[in-house]
């Protein structure tokens, strides 16, 4: 249930004018709108000095913001490319849980062929 609720808001929320879609995930840059362990978008992020990702998932997450966030890379390869990072995690050591890994992967999946968090 959790888990069905966590990756309708995901979807519903990404195309939301900043605040209402913010809220993080896990990590540091895990969750819409949530880049470098504070919320603002990821363009904005991406123009300060990056912190530490804090586990293997989180640095997917850090990739995807930076790929977002800068405009000559912003394309739907960005969702294609933290869906295959994703996938090519074995362990879930570190902040983000492995239903924190399983969500990311449904929302990339149905996502994989937008740009960023464009629906």
């Amino acid at each position: 249930m959790i888990g069905s609720l966590f990756t309708f808001l995901m979807v519903l929320c990404v195309s939301c004018p900043v605040p209402v879609n913010s809220f993080k995930l896990c990590g540091n840059f895990c969750g819409p709108n949530y880049c470098n362990g504070i919320h603002f978008s990821e363009q904005i992020c991406v123009k300060q000095p990056l912190i530490n990702s804090t586990d293997p998932i989180d640095e997917c997450c850090k990739k995807h913001d930076k790929c977002c966030g800068n405009q000559s890379t912003r394309t739907s390869e960005c969702n294609k490319n933290i869906e295959h990072c994703l996938l090519n995690i074995n362990s879930t050591l570190g902040c983000c849980s492995s239903l924190d890994k399983y969500e990311m992967d449904l929302v990339f999946l149905v996502l994989e062929n937008s740009i960023c968090g464009d629906l």
